[in-house]
Formats: structure tokens, sequence, C-alpha cells
């Protein structure tokens, strides 16, 4: 062959070194792979070395990256001595950035976020090996889960700050939560082959439930993404529930699916009417927070469901909120039905005997912690026979409290009162909540001028019963 070549005219030669460099491209570089797969785009980029003398840990990232690469992002240890347990380790990470490339601004309408894990070392192999170790299924899966994808042809800047920890059994532990790592790198959408690998995997995933956290991220990015999702059909999605339990991650990702797309569907109501007349808690729990999937043969059922939680538990709160809460969610279906709003304030009655113990005339006796949170419970039932029996609370003072978010600020609010939440309580049961007092962490008032405000507001509702007819 070479003695061809070098006897051969130079156009002839000219013409077989182009046919090579074509094949050569054709070979490397296949039709539908993402920019991101050049050799050039595929070094990394190292973040300083932190540690000790025995060991030190350093934070890799691909100069460019795509949701496809399972292993783009990674935390190295380097472990000078033996193998070591380890107590405790971390990561977690913040989006400080994302920019678009070729428009050199920020991204529209992209919110900064940020995740992290517990534990960076598998239960049954929490130990650091001597040598060189790395950890990327973690990082990799969460990370991406959160920055999500870009739109066809877009690149994004991303840049990151990323903190991370370790505690060896016999070592100086590592901690960056003080002095975070930044990195910054290029996110690009994954190649045409790539994403149908993507959307295989995501089909394989929802029909094997897996207990790993990064299968679990993984799995919640392929579902949340509607390009990624697209091909999984209903069915394939229903099937996908009762394989995981309400606790794990997954089964959310599963529903939030359905929610999305298949709310109203006739089969996905016929799957939760049946869950939920087998009193299964794990589908109430499903449609308690995910408010789309919904149609009006779920009442009945839901209503059965709220009675046998009160009647089979001292303490029904989850099961009997469960229905409850979802149940009020959709109140313009029922609310004005007596009989439905009757048989759901029924249960709460039985499920918390303090609601017709406590005793308004006698404020010092009373357990008014127990009977603020029962009376949440009532609210939900919209039953408004309710309000004469919760009438006379409007001149109690008693403290109640509890049912504030624990996140406020209790200094700022005036202590919440029995007549406070009776107020609100009334108001949730007429469906009039935007007029409610539980909101005093939102206003700028001093705790007399919040006191002032809600006596004046009782005393409106009071005059509103009294015209009304109620006692």
């Amino acid at each position: 062959m070479l003695c061809l070549i070098q006897h051969a005219p130079p156009r002839f030669v000219r013409l077989l070194c182009v046919a090579w460099l074509v094949l050569l491209i054709a070979t490397v570089a296949p039709a539908g792979e993402a920019p991101a797969a050049k050799d050039v785009e595929r070094k990394w980029i190292d973040g300083p070395q932190i540690g000790h003398d025995q060991i030190k840990a350093r934070v890799r990232v691909r100069a460019t990256a795509t949701a496809a690469d399972e292993d783009w992002l990674r935390i190295e240890f380097h472990n000078s001595g033996a193998k070591t347990a380890v107590r405790n380790s971390w990561y977690s990470f913040r989006v400080i950035s994302i920019r678009d490339i070729d428009a050199n601004k920020p991204v529209p309408s992209r919110e900064t976020g940020g995740g992290s894990f517990d534990s960076m070392f598998p239960k049954d192999q929490q130990f650091l090996p001597a040598g060189v170790h790395e950890i990327t299924a973690h990082p990799s899966a969460i990370t991406a889960n959160c920055l999500g994808l870009p739109p066809e042809g877009a690149g994004w800047q991303v840049e990151l700050d990323i903190k991370l920890g370790i505690e060896p059994a016999n070592a100086p532990a590592i901690d960056l939560r003080r002095d975070p790592v930044r990195i910054t790198f290029t996110w690009r959408r994954p190649g045409l082959k790539q994403m149908d690998q993507l959307r295989a995997a995501a089909r394989d995933m929802l029909a094997h439930p897996s207990a790993r956290s990064e299968e679990l991220a993984k799995l919640e990015f392929l579902l949340r993404d509607r390009d990624m999702s697209s091909t999984i059909t209903m069915h394939e999605a229903l099937n996908g529930i009762p394989i995981r339990r309400a606790s794990d991650l997954g089964r959310r990702s599963v529903v939030a699916l359905v929610n999305r797309r298949w709310p109203t569907d006739e089969a996905v109501l016929a799957y939760y009417l049946k869950a939920i007349s087998l009193g299964n808690r794990e589908a109430a729990s499903d449609i308690r927070t995910h408010h789309e999937i919904w149609g009006k043969q779920l009442i009945e059922p839901l209503v059965q469901m709220a009675e046998r939680a009160a009647g089979t538990s001292r303490f029904p709160w989850d099961s009997l909120r469960n229905p409850l809460d979802f149940l009020a969610g959709h109140d313009a279906d029922w609310a004005n039905d007596a009989r439905i709003t009757a048989r759901l304030s029924a249960a709460v009655r039985r499920a918390f005997e303090v609601l017709d113990e406590t005793d308004p005339n006698k404020s010092e006796a009373g357990d008014w912690k127990a009977w603020g949170m029962a009376t949440e419970f009532l609210a939900l039932t919209r039953d408004r026979a309710m309000v004469a029996k919760l009438r006379p609370f409007l001149d109690v003072t008693a403290e109640v409290n509890d049912f504030i978010d624990p996140s406020i600020n209790f200094r700022s609010i005036a202590p919440f009162r029995a007549c406070d939440q009776a107020h609100d309580v009334i108001l949730k049961i007429l469906r009039r909540p935007k007029e409610e007092l539980g909101m005093d962490h939102l206003k700028d008032e001093t705790k007399p001028q919040q006191i002032k405000r809600r006596d004046a507001a009782i005393d409106k509702l009071r005059k509103e019963l009294q015209a009304s007819g109620a006692k």
C-alpha cells in the first residue's frame, strides 16, 4: 500500500488523505453526540487539595459535563495511611449562579438551589481504604438533579459552592462547612443518543425500585423532566407506585409524574378509588400532597377512611389528617352536602374527645393546647353546624399557641388565645381563610397592636354570627 501511494499522482494522494480523515471523524464522533463528548472538553478541573498529612480531599469536576455523565463530579480522597473506619461524612452544595454562555447573562426564571446527603459511604462500607478513593455517584446524581437540563443547543456556565466533611476513626477530621470549595464548569444538554439512553434508564428504574440515594435522585431528575419522561406510559407509571412505600422518595417522584400528566384519567382515579376503598393509607398520602389527582368518585371512600381512622387509633394524626386534608383541598365539590360534613365532624369529635369535654366557662381547667390542635381537624370538616359549638369560645382568652409554625419567632407574636383560634377555625369552616388571625408574623405590629386588631376582628365575627342567628 505504501508503494502505491509513493508512485500515485499527487491529486490521488490528497483525495486519499481526505477520505481517511472523514472516516476518522465519523468513527470518533458519531452523529447525535453532544459537544461535551470531544476530548478537549473532557478534561478535569481540580479544586484545591485540603486536609492533613494522612488524609487529603479535593473536588474534581469535568470542564464540560452533561446529565448523561455518571461521574462528572468527584470527591477524591488520598489516604497515605492504613484503611480506616469512618464515623461520619457529608456532602452539600449550593448553586451560586447559572449563566447562558451564548447570551452571557443569567438564565431567566432559573432559581438557584442546592442539595445534600448525610453519608458519602454506603452503610456496609463505612471505611476509607488506603490510597486514592473516589466518590462519584452520589455527588453527580444529586447535583444533576438540582441543575436540570439546558434547552436544546444551549450551554450553561454553572458556579457551585461545595461543602464536604469526613470524620475518620483514626485521623483528624476534614470539615469544609465554613470554607466551601467554589467550582465553575459548563453544563450542556446530552446528545440525541444519550437522551435515548436516559429515557430507557428512566423506564428501567421505574420498574425496579432502589433505596440508594443516588438512584432516587436520578429517578426524580428523569421523571421530572418532560422530555426524558415522555416515553413512559400511564400504566407503567401506575405500576411503579404500589411497589414503593410511601416514605420512599422514588414513590413521590412517580406520583408527581402521574399528577402532572394524567391527574383526572379514569384509570388513575380507578386505581386510587380501589386503593383508598381498601384503606390504603399510602394511597391517601399520595393524593394529599398531589392535589391535581381528583374525581368526585373519591369523596365517599375518603370519608369512610376518615371514619375508620377515628375509631381505630388513639392518636389518629396522620391516618385521619390524610383524607381530611385532601378532601379540604376539593371542598367545593362536597362542603354544601350537610350529610358529608356531619359525618366528618362526627369522626373528628370521636377521635378527639377534648372537643366535647372542654368547657368554655371553665377556662382554668381546660387542656387548651390539645383543644387547639383538635379544632384544626374540625376546621377541615367544613361542618357549619360546628360554628354554634365554637361560638362560646370567642370569649375565652386562655392561651393555645401550639398550632403556630415552630419556625416563627414567638417573641414577636402575642400569645395565641382560644378566642383567636376559634375565630380562625370558624372562618375555615365558612371557607373564608384569608381573614385568619394566625398570620401575625407577617405584620409589622407590636404585641398590643396585634391583640387590639384581633379583638376587633373577633368582635366583628361575633356580631356577624349573632345577626345570622348562630347561638
